[in-house]
């Protein structure tokens, strides 16, 4: 706001009047201020560049304690830094807009961890299997398996399968071709929790999760 703007829009007669000018200063100034100091405000409780107490502050108002309520067995820390606190929080958000639909939970997903893929399939028996692809950090997997990431229907049990990808692919799906879905040189992915120690099969690939011919597990429903 410039206070000039405003000075030059006192009428003639009161132009050489300086008390008045001076007071009309005052105001202006003090007005400024308060309206600064609210700018201030908004942006230090903005999720993306708010840290420390801000975030606190935005997690008590949403539900979210940055204090863990388990222990990691690669024991980190049960208090979160601000980065993995602020992922938190926006899966919090997309859980309060969440009206329960599958292609609605895609859209919401890249608010939260845009740089990975996600499938859901609805197994229609009170189960649900989400496929998640790409590089996650080891505490925002425990988030994910601690059903802290994807909005859970209640008494729904969510299998979960977590791909660490280095090349960017696809899973498997036959003559599919999409971001999250693609043919032979995608992953052989089906069922999940069962081969949380082994490799997946993946064609021509050999990375932390995904291998040949030799190594790889063809996954399948047990």
């Amino acid at each position: 706001m410039d206070t000039l703007y405003y000075l030059n829009l006192i009428p003639s007669e009161y132009r050489l009047k300086p008390n008045f000018i001076q007071w009309l200063n005052k105001a202006i100034t003090l007005y400024q201020d308060n309206n600064a100091c609210a700018i201030d405000i908004i942006k230090a409780f903005d999720l993306d560049t708010a840290t420390g107490n801000q975030l606190d502050i935005i997690g008590i108002i949403l539900g979210r304690s940055r204090q863990l309520y388990f222990q990691s067995p690669d024991n980190f820390s049960a208090i979160l830094d601000d980065n993995a606190y602020r992922t938190l929080l926006r899966a919090k958000i997309v859980w309060n807009q969440w009206k329960g639909s599958i292609p609605e939970l895609y859209t919401l997903w890249d608010i939260v961890l845009p740089e990975n893929e996600l499938i859901v399939l609805d197994n229609q028996d009170m189960t649900m299997d989400v496929f998640i692809s790409g590089k996650l950090t080891d505490i925002e997997k425990q988030l994910i398996r601690h059903n802290l990431i994807i909005p859970k229907p209640q008494s729904v049990r969510i299998n979960y399968v977590i791909v660490e990808d280095e090349g960017g692919l696809p899973i498997f799906a036959y003559r599919y071709n999409t971001t999250r879905l693609a043919g032979y040189t995608a992953h052989w992915v089906f069922d999940s929790y069962k081969f949380t120690n082994k490799k997946i099969f993946g064609y021509g690939e050999e990375t932390n999760d995904i291998a040949g011919y030799s190594n790889g597990q063809w996954m399948y429903n047990m």
